[in-house]
């Protein structure tokens, strides 16, 4: 049901289905026509269809029991593909596989910086080996619903929450977006710098040159010290604020 859908939108229509068809056995008495009024609204009706289709199975071939493996899942099973024979191979029968849906791939390719096309068959394969290397053996159910919830709820498409990620400290992707962020806080701050400096420049005595580097002689007044600049050269250029009145108890 969650397939393309919103989980906000799915959970009234679950409750339908399990009230309805709370076994595997109560789905394969059912009709088509009983599976698709259910599912009216959820669109992908095939999804339904499906559903009722395996349950049929499992109760006419395989004596009522669900293949517990991904690889007898995926073979025997009507509309069942690699992510739901994963998924449900590893939460309901604990087998030590990876799942990789759309919220675990944005997770991957983040954590470990892999700017491939997601739909390149040569990625795909890369992300679902590091899915097999990463789960954990002894929680493998745990540890998939908790990448598809990070994927889901924290690593999202836009406007990431990086600062509530369990798994910052290794990510790739903001370690590269901090580097380029410093080094274009860099550019700023040597570009205002440098701004700041031709501003200067502009302050500067008549006989300097543009540049702030001035030669010492340049300063030098006649009697051999060094001069400041008189800021009443800059006057215009500084816009400095009107006199206010003296205050005599400053002294």
């Amino acid at each position: 049901m969650l397939q393309q859908t919103r989980v906000a939108t799915v959970i009234e229509y679950y409750n339908r289905w399990m009230n309805k068809f709370p076994t595997v056995l109560s789905l394969s008495r059912a009709t088509e026509v009983e599976v698709n009024e259910l599912w009216t609204g959820l669109g992908y009706y095939s999804r339904g269809r499906r559903l009722r289709q395996a349950a049929i199975k499992v109760v006419e071939e395989l004596d009522g029991k669900i293949p517990e493996t991904s690889g007898e899942l995926l073979k025997s099973m009507p509309g069942v593909g690699r992510y739901t024979a994963s998924a449900i191979a590893s939460i309901a029968f604990n087998e030590v596989t990876g799942v990789v849906d759309g919220n675990v791939t944005r997770v991957l390719c983040r954590v470990r910086a892999i700017g491939g096309n997601t739909t390149n068959k040569a990625v795909v394969s890369h992300l679902w080996q590091l899915a097999n290397d990463l789960v954990d053996p002894t929680a493998p159910g745990d540890f998939n619903q908790a990448m598809m919830e990070l994927g889901a709820t924290v690593c999202l498409p836009k406007n990431p929450n990086c600062c509530q990620c369990p798994v910052r400290s290794l990510c790739k992707a903001r370690l590269q977006v901090e580097a380029a962020s410093g080094i274009a806080k860099m550019n700023f701050l040597k570009e205002s710098t440098d701004e700041k400096m031709m501003e200067y420049s502009k302050c500067s005595p008549k006989d300097m040159s543009t540049s702030v580097q001035v030669n010492e002689a340049q300063i030098k007044t006649e009697n051999g010290h060094d001069s400041a600049i008189d800021i009443e050269e800059c006057a215009d250029e500084l816009s400095l604020p009107a006199a206010e009145p003296w205050l005599l108890e400053l002294g």
